[in-house]
């Protein structure tokens, strides 16, 4: 894969929230940065040197800071990981129990700009439970998953990696940081969403979504801040990523605020008529990255 750029480096920086599928991933199949593993940095790319998964992270825009306690970018972030495995025991005549084994290799059901490639401020992964005999997408923690894809178990009880759980009611949750910084999810058409992002001092990112008229398909993202800027990201429908966490919403565009209320617009092409490849991004100047 080739990231090219014509004049000059541009940001980029892109993820939100979705459903869940997968169980926690272990060691060997970890996406994104943990703090506890190594990795090589040499560029716009980074490998983790324990199980070889390639990071490929461009900020799109500018970093906005809110206040002096909070702040935020659009990413797009690309895992070397780029297919997600489901096994799990079916019923076998011969032993008349659940003892064959079965499976399905799907896309990355974590990608919502193409296969591998995410856009995202946090998701919140609730437990799983399929209702097969020892399925792996069967899981029964909480579980956080930052903008690069990196996963981590989250309770009420105990904090873990820093984050601490607290459940506000059946329908509204918030991940408290070490930092201090606060993000609420809160279900919408039966997915959890990134609702806000804020501060201890009344700061606060806001994000709300549009959707299709059944109500599964988010159309489009607009994210506010407390500084009066307001940023906005398009959809369209690709049904080959119908099993994912976005189910099949892929990343079509993102506007900015800019300069003097400007609006800087990314334009996203892919490949593929089901499955979607992405292949070039446009930068607002008129040059592109070249990512096939």
């Amino acid at each position: 894969m080739r990231v090219r750029k014509a004049f000059h480096l541009a940001s980029i920086l892109i993820a939100f929230v979705a459903i869940p599928l997968f169980a926690q991933k272990g060691p060997i199949d970890e996406l994104g940065f943990h703090a506890d593993k190594l990795y090589d940095f040499s560029g716009v790319d980074s490998v983790n040197l324990f199980n070889g998964n390639l990071v490929i992270s461009i900020p799109i825009g500018p970093r906005y800071t809110v206040s002096s306690n909070l702040s935020y970018q659009f990413t797009l972030v690309f895992n070397g990981k780029t297919t997600d495995t489901e096994t799990w025991l079916e019923y076998d005549p011969v032993t008349g129990g659940d003892t064959k084994p079965a499976s399905r290799v799907l896309p990355a059901v974590g990608s919502n700009a193409g296969v591998g490639w995410r856009v995202s401020l946090g998701r919140l992964l609730p437990p799983v439970s399929t209702g097969r005999t020892n399925d792996s997408l069967d899981d029964d923690t909480w579980v956080y998953e930052g903008p690069a894809g990196d996963e981590h178990n989250v309770s009420v009880a105990n904090p873990h990696d820093g984050m601490r759980m607290h459940v506000l009611s059946d329908e509204a949750i918030e991940i408290e940081f070490g930092s201090g910084e606060i993000h609420k999810f809160e279900i919408e058409n039966a997915v959890w969403r990134l609702k806000q992002m804020r501060d201890r001092f009344g700061n606060a990112v806001n994000v709300s979504y549009t959707y299709s008229l059944d109500g599964k398909k988010e159309l489009t993202w607009t994210v506010t801040d407390t500084a009066s800027r307001s940023h906005t990201v398009t959809f369209v429908n690709y049904s080959g990523m119908a099993d994912g966490w976005s189910r099949g919403q892929t990343v079509s565009q993102i506007d900015l605020q800019g300069f003097n209320s400007e609006t800087a617009t990314y334009a996203f092409t892919y490949s593929g008529d089901s499955v979607p490849v992405l292949t070039t991004l446009a930068q607002p100047d008129g040059t592109e990255y070249d990512l096939t």
